[in-house]
């Protein structure tokens, strides 16, 4: 509410016209010194029975100024034309001057210690303000960080201008979003440690990683075994070199056979008179390079075919049979579905 206004060069007015209990105007004779300003308290009737307080609320029209009726313990009432009004002092302003004396909280418009007054009685959040010296800052108090001041301790030298709660040299301290600079430096963990802990580059040096460019291995290195006819850049491991240069035997084939995966690299014999027949690609497809020896453990006669004459081509020379016994050929794949077999040939 606004304050209500006063002026003492006002003299008795009277009604310019009647009013009933009813009506929220009040027509005045003038308005010769009548506040400019409002609200203000005019009495009307006053010290008879018909005694009346009225609140003058805002400027008039003409003579017609509106009211709040009935004001300060008293009850709206009918007036007749010409009753006096005065304004006058009512036991309202003196008794909220009283009131504002001895009050302890509520005053001056504010609600002292629960936000509009710092006080030391209640947790208070402080927004938009800027602190001074810290040194002012009041025994006590905590800052924390989102800058409500709570209780707790506080030493003012733990902040920077401005309220800022300032990183220590020593002490744990947590640290919410915030950018660490180009050079940070800490401890050092122990070899092998697996905790929380930041890891330096001391830590990571001393862990004995190789680098990934141009690492220097000790020990025995270990590495995943690539299958076999692998042809990429892969660590080839022992195992493979091995199997890629030692022949495996395969038991002793006695009847028509077709050879298969698994069979690259290896050294299979024969014992008998049949057929070796190489499939098409679309049912097996080797890779190109591939290379599979035969060899003839018998005085038996064997042949080298494709599957499918007419999509595989097998060349040889001067035949695609094994000479004799103890004869040895190799099949080779040189592309897409075309094999030559080199060896101990004959028609």
């Amino acid at each position: 509410m606004s304050a209500r206004q006063y002026s003492s060069t006002v003299a008795v007015k009277t009604l310019g016209t009647a009013m009933d209990a009813s009506v929220a105007t009040m027509v005045l004779n003038n308005t010769t010194s009548v506040p400019l300003a409002y609200p203000f308290t005019m009495v009307i009737d006053p010290d008879t029975a018909y005694e009346e307080i009225v609140t003058v609320t805002a400027a008039p029209t003409g003579y017609s100024y509106p009211v709040t009726r009935g004001e300060d313990g008293t009850t709206a009432t009918s007036h007749l034309a010409g009753s006096s009004v005065k304004h006058m002092v009512t036991a309202r302003d003196l008794q909220e001057a009283q009131t504002h004396i001895y009050a302890s909280t509520g005053v001056h418009g504010m609600v002292a210690l629960d936000g509009d007054i710092v006080g030391t009685a209640k947790t208070q959040e402080l927004t938009n303000k800027t602190l001074g010296n810290t040194n002012n800052i009041k025994a006590g108090s905590t800052l924390t960080n989102n800058g409500t001041i709570s209780g707790g301790t506080i030493n003012p030298t733990t902040l920077q201008q401005g309220g800022v709660q300032a990183v220590t040299t020593t002490g744990t301290q947590t640290l919410t979003n915030k950018t660490l600079g180009a050079t940070v430096t800490g401890t050092t963990a122990a070899v092998d440690d697996n905790t929380t802990l930041v890891a330096t580059t001391a830590y990571v040096v001393g862990q004995g990683y190789a680098k990934i460019a141009s690492p220097s291995l000790t020990g025995t290195p270990l590495a995943p075994t690539a299958a076999f006819g692998t042809n990429t850049t892969q660590i080839a491991t022992t195992a493979f070199v091995q199997a890629a240069t030692t022949l495996s035997v395969i038991a002793a084939k006695t009847a028509v056979y077709t050879v298969a995966s698994g069979d690259e690299g290896d050294l299979i014999e024969l014992n008998g008179t049949f057929t070796v027949s190489i499939p098409t690609d679309a049912t097996f497809n080797f890779t190109i390079g591939t290379q599979i020896n035969l060899l003839n453990i018998s005085t038996g006669v064997i042949t080298i075919a494709a599957v499918t004459p007419g999509t595989t081509t097998v060349s040889g020379t001067p035949g695609l049979k094994l000479r004799a016994q103890w004869s040895m050929a190799t099949l080779i794949k040189r592309a897409a579905n075309v094999w030559v077999v080199v060896g101990d040939l004959t028609a």
